[in-house]
Order: C-alpha cells, then structure tokens, then sequence
C-alpha cells in the first residue's frame, strides 16, 4: 500500500513540478528526462559532537526528489535542493535521489551512503543534579557510617574499595560522623566540622609526621562548587583547600575534584584519585528527624498531627514469626503482595495531643485474619483473610517505655490497620521495634505468634527517578485517593491543577480508584478495570455512549481487561509515556487523548508516578502510586 501511495504521489506532483521548474512546456519527452547517473549531491557530515547532516542538491537544470527510508520502510520525501536533517546515532546510513524535468521522473535513481563517526551527546546541564544535590534549595548530607564501606581506598583508576573499606560505625570517634555537607541551589557549599576538628591521613602534612590517622582542628567554610560531565564521567568541582570530610591526601586539598558515582535523592558516592590511589566516601542525607523525639517522630511537631499508610512498596512489610522474635520468620509479605485486600488505603494519623485516627481509607474496609474473630459474618469461611466494612474510628494513644522497649498502646478495640488476632483487637498493644521520620515497625505478640508491620508517612515518595524512564517505570501502579488533586483539570500547558482538582477520596465509587496499570520492561502495558470492571469516562469523551445516562455526569463503561504497548520519548527535555490508539491509562478525559494516548511524565519517584495529559484545550493530572516494583 505504501508504493502505491507513493506512486500516486508522483503522478500528481510531476505535473505540478513540471510548471514550477520549466517556463516553457509543450510536450514531454523520454529523450529529455534526467539521467540518474548524472545527478550530483553533497552530503557533508557536521563533524564534533552534533547531530546534523546537511544536504544539497547540484544537478543543473532539474529539480531534486529525496527519499529517506527508516529501519520499518517508512519514507518520507522532499523536493528541497538544500536542507539539514539530525541524525543522533553513529553509523551508515543512506538516501535514494531522484531528479525530474518538464520531461518527467528519472529512471532509476541514485543510492548515496554516508556515515556518522559519533553518537551525539547532548550537552549537559547541571540543573537535574544541583536540584538532586540541594533538594532545589539547600540539602544537609552526612557520612553513611552505618554502612560498610562508607569510606574506603583502591587501586588509581577504580572505584577506591578494592584495597580496604570501613565497617559500619568504624571511625566513631574520629570527629568524621559529624561532619555536615550542604549544597545550596545557587551553586554554594558549606563543610561544617560541627565539633571544630577533622580527620586527616597520616601521611597528610599539617604540623609534624603521625604514625596514625588523627584529628585536626578545621573552621567552617562556605565555597562554591561546579559540576561538569566529560565521556559520560559527572564530577564535582571545589575550590583549592575544600574538603568533604576526611583528608587522605595533599592532593585532595590542592585539587579537590571528586568523581561522582552514584547521586540519587538518597545516596551520594565521590570518588578522588591522585593517580596512585582512590579514596571513595559515602554520603546520605541528614536525617530530618535527627534530634526529635520519638513521640515527635511519631506524631510531628505540628498540632494537625501526622498520617502513616502501610509501607506497602517494602518487602516484609506484614510479617510474622515465632513468639519473641521480631516476627518475620515465619512468612513476610511480597512488596505490593496484599493488593486489593483493603489494607494499602488503610491511614493512622498520630496527633501530638494524644489523639488517634484510624481512617479505612477509600474501600472503607479493614483487613483481618481468619482467625482474629472480628466481624464473623463477613468470614466467607474459605481459609482466607478477609474484609469487614468499618467506620472512620478515633481514639487515644500512649507511648510508653518498660525497660528498654517503647510500647504504643491504644484502648480496646481500636484498629491499627491489620487484625491479626483477638489479642491484638481486644488488647492493642504494639512494640515500638523502630521509627524515624519516614518508616515505623511495630510488633505484637500474643505469646503464640509475632506480627511484625512496618508504616511509612503517607506523603513518602522514596528517591526521584531522573533518567532512565523506560526501565525504571516498571511496576504495578493504581490511583493515590488520599492525595488532595490527584486528579484534576486546567489550562493547557498547565499542570492540570488549576480549573479544579479533587478532594481526598472525592471520586470514590465511581469505578476509578480500583484501575490497574502495570508496565514490563519489554515494553508491555496492561489496563486492569480491577473489580469494578469498568473504566470512568468523560461525559463529552464519546467513549461508550450507550452507557451515557445524558444526565450532565461523568459516567461508567464496562471494559475488559486491555494489554497493549508503550513507548518513552523524550521532546525538549522532556518526557512522554505514548499509547497506541485506544488504549485505556483509567478515566478517559476527551476523544482527543483517547484518539492519540500520550501522557507527560510531570515527576517519577520511586513510590509516585505523575502524568499529565493535554490536547491543547485542557490538561489532566493524573496522580498514582506505585504497588509493587517489577522484578
């Protein structure tokens, strides 16, 4: 179908040309068309780091038609004589040539090859990683002394842990795990020693010799820094006499430049070379709850409280084991593994006052065992945990300490997410196993059996995904109800907030918040209605009229369970998630983006996915968590 096209394209553009090119046409003849052999272009290859290949035509007295042909047999054509097309890649490639007259089409054509030496690469900015480095404004980061290797040497050249690395909490009194490292947005730098000393190698000059590592009085700096990227190797760039913590040589002093080899929102790894050795560090970021409470920690600083949701992303985050164990040997679930079972929508809120909520979330249902005896006449009997539909529940905590443990204990019958057992609804009270600002585990144990669950806060979002979308992006995602705005409208090239956007929950009931959308790595998209089987739709979106009830309302359209395909593609920096034709991402918005699926990826965490999609008259926001991680 596509020579066939083709064809008829040159019938009826020759005619057409044949006017534009000769002044003077009586009739055509065959003698006079354009010899293939004779045609003459130049193809001149833009050498160094571009993407550009400039074409011109130099045949005399006719006019040009190019043919590019891509790697699936789509053509597409030009009459241009001079014209620069962007090739990315390093390789061969080729265009067919014709040239016609007032006589018509040259017979034949003429194949001319050329070839790119370089990928090209485009130039970077700094910008994605000063905004990882500073959290967009001013991020603290400290040594990871709680991990082995958290500094450590090697050969030149290598990754500098090939020769020693520190255990865990090695260097505890070596005035290094106080060291604070802040980088500000604007491009500033602050080393703060906190105690006023640092620690140097032995072989560092600074008064006399030492035959040991040792400590050394240091001041406060403030400095600036510069990030470069060369052969895909990013450093890290401070003024002579910086430094980042320990001193393992003269030449990190006289030429602080550190390799970076990991960045993400929770890991920083600098390497330093001095051509004999590599010293390798280790940073995170400085724990916000760092100095607070642990009742701080649990229930924050403000009056309004702090929400927890079941830290449904991380392995063995319901578990459970022998009595006085920690309650994980027995059976740990998968992460994401007790989808659908009303217990992810599950949200505790912990109020410094004292004060305890137990919301069941958009299902308005908690999860129990079999066993636990708690609303009996929902028991299908089958051998299977199962739902009991329960109110929003507010009551009371205390957070005790005997011995050395710390206890949260509720009154009776107040729900902490899963029942485990009659104990736990009878008698809640749960070991304190650990908490910080983000995670939470508790324990209770009834003497016979050790559940273990651990919470994170619910506006967790893990590291920011910043590359790498097409693999990253696997994983099984559904819709964030308790968000404020996970869905919403407003101007187009918005972020889809502005006109209105929903309340927690506002949309429950509707066939929205059971969707499914999982994405492989290979490629593979698949639509899930969840158990609704229905997907909700725009009154005005044309997707399943029947089922319209013309009463002004978005309504619900029964579908089946859809698997298709997705691609990523990056436009101006950047990034789109692209459908083909018909294919369901949850509520269909307008004909437009069900016609041509193509969504913004506005931010991707490790927990969260952000989509935003426009066709130019209005963009939606899209707003998911991710359940489970592909493996």
């Amino acid at each position: 179908m596509k020579n066939i096209i083709l064809k008829i394209a040159y019938v009826i553009i020759l005619p057409l040309i044949a006017v534009s090119c000769t002044k003077d046409y009586n009739h055509p003849n065959k003698n006079g068309l354009p010899s293939a052999e004779n045609i003459d272009v130049t193809i001149n290859v833009v050498e160094g780091n571009s993407k550009e290949v400039d074409f011109k035509f130099n045949t005399l007295g006719c006019c040009p038609m190019w043919i590019f042909t891509d790697g699936e047999g789509n053509q597409e054509i030009t009459t241009k004589f001079s014209f620069t097309r962007e090739y990315k890649k390093a390789g061969t490639y080729s265009v067919e040539v014709k040239a016609y007259n007032g006589n018509g089409l040259s017979e034949g054509s003429k194949i001319v090859s050329f070839t790119k030496d370089q990928d090209y690469v485009a130039p970077y900015d700094p910008a994605a990683d000063i905004k990882i480095l500073s959290e967009g404004s001013s991020k603290t980061w400290v040594i990871a002394s709680n991990i082995a290797g958290h500094i450590s040497c090697g050969s030149s050249g290598g990754d500098g842990t090939d020769w020693w690395s520190a255990a865990a909490n090695e260097k505890a009194g070596t005035s290094l795990y106080d060291n604070k490292l802040t980088f500000n947005s604007d491009g500033t730098y602050t080393f703060d020693p906190v105690d006023g000393n640092i620690y140097v190698n032995k072989d560092y000059p600074t008064t006399g010799t030492s035959t040991e590592d040792y400590i050394f009085p240091y001041e406060k700096q403030t400095v600036t820094y510069t990030l470069a990227e060369d052969d895909d190797v990013k450093t890290i760039t401070f003024p002579a006499n910086t430094t980042v913590g320990y001193i393992p040589n003269p030449e990190a002093m006289t030429s602080p430049v550190y390799k970076i080899a990991t960045l993400t929102t929770s890991r920083l790894d600098l390497i330093i070379d001095n051509g004999n050795i590599a010293w390798h560090y280790t940073f995170v970021p400085e724990d916000p709850s760092a100095g607070l409470t642990d009742i701080q920690k649990l229930a924050g600083t403000d009056a309004s409280g702090k929400k927890w949701i079941i830290a449904r992303n991380t392995a063995a985050h319901l578990a459970c084991g022998e009595s006085g164990s920690d309650g994980t040997g027995w059976w740990s679930a998968k992460a994401g593994e007790k989808a659908g079972n009303g217990v992810y929508d599950d949200v505790l809120t912990f109020q410094p006052d004292g004060t305890y909520t137990f919301d069941p979330g958009t299902g308005g249902t908690v999860y129990v065992n079999k066993d636990s005896g708690v609303g009996t006449e929902y028991n299908p009997d089958d051998g299977n945990d199962y739902q009991v539909p329960v109110e929003k529940q507010t009551s009371t905590f205390t957070l005790t300490t005997e011995g050395s443990d710390e206890y949260l204990a509720f009154p009776a019958n107040t729900l902490v997410s899963y029942v485990p057992n009659p104990e736990s609804y009878a008698t809640p009270k749960y070991k304190l196993v650990s908490i910080s600002n983000d995670f939470m585990t508790l324990l209770i144990d009834n003497g016979n059996i050790a559940w273990s669950i651990t919470f994170m806060r619910a506006d967790y979002t893990g590291d920011e995904i910043t590359s790498g979308f097409n693999t990253k992006i696997a994983g099984i995602y559904t819709w964030d109800p308790t968000v404020a705005g996970h869905i919403g409208c407003g101007s187009p090239g918005g972020n889809g907030t502005d006109w209105w956007s929903a309340a927690p929950n506002e949309k429950a009931g509707v066939g929205l918040y059971d969707d499914i959308l999982s994405f492989d790595a290979d490629g593979t998209y698949t639509f899930d209605p969840g158990t609704g089987g229905t997907v909700y739709v725009n009154k005005d979106s044309g997707v399943g009229t029947e089922h319209n009830p013309d009463d002004g309302n978005d309504y619900q359209v029964p579908v089946e369970k859809q698997t298709s395909t997705y691609t990523i593609t990056e436009e101006d920096g950047n990034y789109y998630i692209n459908f083909p034709e018909g294919t369901y991402v949850s509520y269909v918005p307008n004909a437009a983006t069900f016609a041509a699926p193509k969504y913004k990826i506005v931010s991707m965490y490790e927990n969260y996915l952000d989509l935003i999609t426009d066709n130019g008259d209005i963009a939606w926001h899209y707003h998911f968590y991710r359940t489970e991680k592909a493996n």
